[in-house]
């Protein structure tokens, strides 16, 4: 099933300009959710689950993964939950090993989902901008808490609260203020020694930018791609991001300590970030 953000793409080479705008909207308030409606439908005649756990409905799977498709759904939330283990493997961390675990960012809990089996032992806290994702993640994942944020710090929670906090896809989409500012409260709520690990876009993610946005990515090490694709469905602030390894080591790295950087699991297009928070530091 194609993502929304494809289909928004191809409706704009083969729409007149001017009228993309009706198109887009026409789109995202008919053709979504008649096709969440019938995977919906779908889903509760073959009492479908995923791996014994129900997912969120059909338009919050849409809105986080670009299709309504349970099947993308849960694949996306193996493949991340196996990909931060794994990243943490690289450095001699055990996931078991960490007690208190945030999922900035989380959604309705795709990742948690999944990766609190790998960490049985863990208290697992999500914390997201979507009132609606965080209201569903409450009433159907038991043994987390989640809490809505708001665009910009603080979180509620205390100074130094979590060992492991990580960012998926999150980083990939703030421009330069957001992300300072998002990083300030990250490192405010890692404990000393704690490990943060967040995701960027990869090369790999770069051949479709506009030539000008590349040539400011390639100049600056960062760039904000703004978007029309989204409109309606995400604040906007929310876009895409692209930065170059040597801007995260050097930008990233303004309290924390660089633990490593390393190629995509995520289908090929973001990056893994992992980050100390040192043991001397302040707390906040």
């Amino acid at each position: 099933m194609r993502s929304s953000t494809a289909i928004v793409e191809s409706i704009k080479h083969r729409v007149p300009a001017r009228l993309r705008p009706v198109a887009r909207r026409g789109y995202h308030r008919v053709v979504v959710p008649l096709q969440c409606r019938a995977v919906e439908v779908a889903d509760r005649a073959r009492h479908r689950t995923y791996d014994g756990r129900v997912l969120p409905p059909a338009r919050l799977r849409h809105k986080v993964r670009g299709t309504p498709s349970g099947e993308e759904f849960a694949r996306v939330g193996r493949v991340v939950a196996g990909g931060i283990d794994r990243g943490l493997r690289r450095y001699d961390l055990e996931l078991t090993s960490f007690r208190s675990i945030l999922d900035f960012g989380s959604g309705p809990a795709g990742t948690i989902l999944w990766l609190r089996e790998l960490a049985p032992d863990a208290a697992f806290s999500g914390t997201d901008i979507d009132a609606e994702a965080i209201a569903w993640a409450r009433a159907n994942v038991p043994g987390a808490t989640f809490r809505v944020n708001g665009a910009l710090p603080p979180l509620a929670y205390a100074d130094a609260a979590f060992d492991l906090v990580y960012a998926i896809s999150v980083f990939t989409h703030l421009d330069e203020a957001h992300q300072d500012a998002w990083l300030d409260e990250l490192f405010r709520v890692t404990r000393p020694g704690g490990v943060c690990m967040v995701t960027v876009h990869a090369p790999s993610s770069w051949p479709d930018m506009p030539a000008d946005a590349r040539a400011e990515l390639d100049r600056d090490g960062f760039v904000f791609v703004r978007t029309d694709s989204w409109e309606g469905l995400f604040p906007e602030w929310y876009q895409s991001t692209f930065h170059t390894r040597a801007y995260v080591e050097g930008r990233f790295t303004r309290r924390f300590e660089l633990v490593g950087f390393w190629p995509p699991e995520m289908d090929a297009y973001q990056s893994y970030v992992l980050l100390r928070k040192p043991e001397g530091a302040a707390v906040s």
